[in-house]
């Protein structure tokens, strides 16, 4: 029922620990998911026509 698509996660949390992305407690890694404005269209979306077929 989802039209959200994302992208495969390039490390797993498996193969990598939080520590080798961050330096003195601050992140430098990167994230190059959804932003946050599709994920919140995409909701707002998704709960209308969930409402509308209720």
């Amino acid at each position: 029922m989802s039209d959200i698509s994302y992208p495969s996660p390039t490390v797993t949390i498996s193969e990598a620990s939080l520590s080798e992305f961050s330096t003195e407690g601050v992140f430098i890694g990167s994230y190059d998911g959804p932003g946050r404005g599709d994920i919140e269209n995409n909701f707002e979306e998704y709960l209308a026509r969930l409402f509308a077929n209720s």
